[in-house]
């Protein structure tokens, strides 16, 4: 008979909060029963580790009393999640009987996206702002500075003296600053260990991309970020103002992807014309690490490496960091401040 006599009223938002904050709901409990209760509870599904489910309960309800819980439950890792009530329970004072019945409440979603750091941006190739020089044309068959002249072109470029040794007229070429992307790619083959670590771990990487990409867009310096999952995606931003589907598309994806990483290195590299190339990864096999260092000829590498134990992967990462490419452990114990470290290597 409680069970018919007690009403429920599930009070929360749909939104966002940052790993690690606390999402709000209330739960409102009106106990109608002329006779005292118990205990009256109720299950709860939220963002909560991966069971989500979690029970409230009041204890010794007087007879014809209304009763407000008040949660803030911790957002402990990222994703999607829909918040609801499940069920409820009533428990008489004897502890003798417990019933049960389940609620059809509205649901509520909540977004727990990774969780950023403020980091300096990258130096960019030769100059420190992001900015290298590039000629302002693409004939590569004229010199590096000299290119006959073409409609259209400024007669103040004409280069009156060479066109007349020449017998042909000929435009300078200025050099001009343009800016330079960074390739920023993430392993999204699950990580290896037990969930709840690989969890860990996948949020982490999370975590620091979202903390490159952000550095990189608030200095207006281009970000690639293509995530190679079962369902490809390419994020691509100018600016602060683009930081939003960076965090959008980390906050949703998962680390369901198969192509290995030495793979998609060589395919985004071989017409990538940025200063940085930017790995986070879950895993360092040897056949990964011997890529990078082919490449670090061509583009400047950082590997940021998040690992629970980086001892298998020593050799791979010493490799690294004697041919000069910048090279971070980062473990799920210490977190994401050790990315603000930069260069300062920590042994493994």
């Amino acid at each position: 008979m409680a069970l018919i006599f007690c009403r429920f009223r599930f009070i929360a938002r749909d939104g966002r909060v940052e790993k690690g904050q606390s999402w709000p709901a209330d739960i409102e409990i009106a106990v109608l029963f002329p006779l005292p209760v118990g205990i009256i509870g109720v299950r709860v599904k939220i963002p909560y580790m991966h069971a989500g489910n979690r029970a409230l309960e009041e204890r010794f309800i007087p007879p014809i009393k209304k009763i407000k819980i008040h949660r803030e439950f911790l957002c402990e890792f990222r994703g999607v999640y829909e918040c609801s009530l499940i069920d409820m329970y009533v428990e008489d004072i004897f502890g003798v009987f417990r019933l049960r019945r389940k609620l059809r409440e509205a649901s509520y979603s909540v977004s727990v996206s990774p969780k950023y750091i403020l980091l300096k941006p990258l130096e960019g190739g030769i100059y420190d702002d992001g900015l290298q020089p590039a000629r302002s044309y693409e004939d590569t068959s004229s010199y590096a500075d000299i290119a006959p002249y073409a409609q259209g072109d400024s007669l103040r470029r004409v280069h009156w003296k060479l066109s007349l040794k020449r017998r042909e007229l000929l435009v300078r070429q200025f050099e001009t600053l343009v800016k330079q992307d960074m390739l920023l790619l993430i392993d999204m083959t699950p990580p290896e260990g037990l969930s709840t670590l690989r969890m860990r771990i996948e949020d982490l990487i999370c975590d620091c991309a979202a903390s490159i990409a952000h550095a990189q867009l608030s200095a207006n310096h281009p970000v690639r970020m293509p995530l190679f999952a079962e369902r490809n995606i390419m994020i691509q931003g100018q600016g602060s103002r683009d930081f939003h589907s960076f965090i959008e598309a980390l906050t949703q994806v998962p680390f369901d992807g198969s192509i290995p990483m030495a793979e998609i290195i060589a395919k985004e590299t071989r017409l990538f014309r940025g200063n940085h190339c930017v790995l986070v990864l879950s895993k360092l096999p040897a056949d990964l690490s011997e890529q990078v260092l082919k490449l670090s000829g061509m583009v400047r590498m950082r590997v940021i490496g998040v690992f629970e134990d980086g001892h298998g992967y020593s050799v791979q990462v010493s490799s690294l960091r004697e041919a000069g490419i910048t090279t971070q452990i980062i473990t799920p114990s210490l977190g994401l401040m050790e990315l603000a470290k930069g260069e300062r290597y920590d042994k493994i």
